[in-house]
Order: structure tokens, then sequence, then C-alpha cells
């Protein structure tokens, strides 16, 4: 069977909304290589041993091209990680939460994602002080030693393109950490965003350069080194 097929060449293509779902792409790319092999196939195999198909499209209920996406192109995730151990003197409790949410669109682009994070340490019967007394004896007092970080925000972004390859938006960031001395952090910036590939290939493709203005607000749980229990950065 070699170089039976010398010179047969074929070319097929389709055309793709790329507001469906990357499935109906596969799908679609599948029945075209399938209906492209179908004249190659009768240059190799017998007709008995072929068998062909046709759904008429009019009378069936299946359509291949409109689909309806439930969820409006919002894709989400989310995960839980956790860590437990202990022994005689010593616990540590640590859990995170994260989510994410995005819809991506050739005129727009919003993602939203947000994490909690918690980490607590328990040292029991931990040495806090020592008294000694003028006979020689001394007295150990032994308490519960506890440290907690906690940790939590979210980021709201929002782009609107402009041109074929920019886009304009505004990012809202909230943010808290015990272990920073941050009681919370707010930042609104504007920015502008470059994206290496068209936005009309935003859904399956994206590799984006993006630059914000950004001043933020922090207020802390406790007095920093400048004296400050607040303040606005640039």
């Amino acid at each position: 069977g070699v170089n039976d097929l010398n010179g047969t060449n074929d070319t097929l293509s389709f055309i793709h909304n790329q507001n469906n779902p990357e499935v109906e792409l596969f799908n679609t790319a599948t029945k075209t290589i399938k209906v492209g092999l179908m004249k190659y196939m009768t240059n190799l195999v017998e007709f008995d041993k072929i068998d062909i198909i046709y759904l008429d499209s009019s009378k069936t209920e299946i359509s291949i091209i409109d689909k309806a996406d439930i969820w409006n192109n919002w894709t989400f995730n989310t995960g839980f990680s956790g860590f437990f151990n202990g022994e005689k003197s010593y616990s540590n409790n640590n859990y995170g939460l994260n989510f994410s949410t995005e819809r991506i669109m050739k005129e727009n682009k919003i993602l939203l994602n947000g994490y909690l994070n918690n980490n607590e340490s328990i040292y029991y019967d931990f040495e806090s002080d020592t008294t000694f007394y003028e006979d020689g004896t001394f007295i150990v007092h032994e308490v519960d030693y506890k440290s907690k970080q906690s940790s939590n925000g979210f980021t709201i972004q929002f782009i609107k393109s402009i041109k074929e390859h920019t886009g304009i938006g505004i990012k809202l960031r909230y943010y808290s950490s015990t272990h920073n001395n941050i009681y919370r952090s707010i930042s609104i910036s504007p920015g502008i965003e470059y994206n290496i590939f068209p936005y009309s290939e935003a859904t399956y493709n994206r590799l984006s350069v993006l630059y914000n203005i950004k001043p933020v607000y922090n207020q802390y749980l406790e007095e920093t080194i400048y004296y400050h229990k607040s303040e606005t950065l640039f």
C-alpha cells in the first residue's frame, strides 16, 4: 500500500463560532477529519466494509453549530487545602480556601479570584518564667503559647478591548494579613493591557502584559516603626 495515495490531496475547512464552548471546536474538527478521510478510504478499503450514515439536520433536534451555553462563557475554579498534626506538647492546624471565576470574550474579560488562609500553632506547657527562692528552690511557670496567623483577600479585574491587541481596564484589590500587620489594604488601579494574541482569539489564546497605576490605602493592626496607623502609598 506504500504510495497508493501519492498525489491524492484534499483540503476541507469549517467555521467555528468563538462564543461556543471549546468542546464544540473539538467535535466539529473531528467530524471534518472523518469526512476528509472518506476520499482516501474508497481507495484503500473494499466497499462492503464501509457504512455511510447521513444525518438530515432538518429532521433531527441535534445542532452541531448552535448549542446553548448555560454558563454564558463563565468558568469557575475552587480549591481547598489542609494540614493538621500534633503531639503531646505541640499542635498545628493549617487550612486554605481559594476560588476564581472568569468570563473571556472578544469584547471584554472579567476576572475574579479570592483566598482565605489560616495557620494556628499551640505549644502546651510552654516555659514562660522561672521564680528562684533564697533556699535554692525554684518554680517554673508553664503556660500554653498560641500563635495564630491569617490572611484573606480578593481581586476583581475588568478589561475592555479597544483595538485588536490593546485594552483598558480597572482592577480592585482587597487584602488582609496578620503576619504583615495589615488590618485592611485596598487599591483601585486603572491600567492598560497589551495582548500578544489578538482579542478575537481570546477564548483559547492568552498572553498579555498589564500596566497599572496603583495607589494603595493601608490600615495597620499595630502602629508601624514610622508611627503610622494608616497611610496611602503610590
